[in-house]
């Protein structure tokens, strides 16, 4: 009787520690100095890309001035960034992250406050140098499989979901209107968080038809 209380109590016991150190067993005595869930913006860059539809990532990056359907086109923004961890002090010890996540993988600490495509040259009847083309705006998060090229969304999700905490470090642009003719454009990303920090980017030219 004495031996299954004992065993009962090891068990109870056992449990108890799964429980309180299992979630936590990274964060204490610096157990996860490596790891950086989080990221800070420090600015933008945008890479030209050409929707391939073959295997996974399918797409390739568009040289300068290199022509590509207009169709087949589209721009990622990539954040220049910094990681860090977000540490907290308990009881003087430190505590680096809720659990042992990958680089970045927690998003950033802020949100975006608004987001701009400008386009550098005349685009077409509706559009000329100047002007904001996110009414002919999609957004994606990352071209992954074929199928992704067909569920770009409207720009508004990506700002809702992206007001408070931004999800991802790189995200992408589609238009939805060609241009009047062949030639060659470029266009500016003009990106602005809620903490009043503030980024622009050009991408490079691109020859569209």
């Amino acid at each position: 009787m004495l031996n299954r209380q004992i065993i009962a109590a090891g068990k109870v016991s056992l449990i108890a520690l799964l429980l309180f150190f299992g979630p936590v067993s990274c964060v204490f005595f610096e157990a996860c100095p490596d790891i950086k869930p989080y990221f800070s913006i420090h600015g933008l860059r945008i890479y030209n890309l050409r929707y391939t539809g073959q295997g996974p990532n399918p797409w390739e990056a568009v040289g300068e001035s290199e022509p590509v359907e207009w169709d087949d086109f589209f721009m990622r923004v990539g954040f220049e960034k910094s990681y860090h961890a977000g540490v907290e002090s308990s009881g003087g010890s430190r505590l680096y992250a809720l659990t042992c996540d990958q680089s970045g993988s927690s998003g950033a600490r802020v949100g975006v406050d608004t987001l701009y495509l400008v386009t550098l040259t005349d685009y077409n009847d509706n559009y000329v140098q100047g002007d904001t083309l996110n009414s002919i705006l999609l957004t994606n998060d990352w071209t992954s499989y074929p199928d992704d090229f067909s569920t770009f969304r409207p720009l508004e999700l990506y700002m809702e979901e992206n007001r408070i905490s931004i999800q991802q470090d790189a995200f992408e642009l589609k238009l939805t209107e060609p241009p009047s003719t062949a030639g060659v454009y470029r266009f500016k990303l003009v990106y602005a968080l809620n903490n009043g920090d503030f980024f622009e980017a050009a991408s490079k030219s691109v020859k569209l038809y």
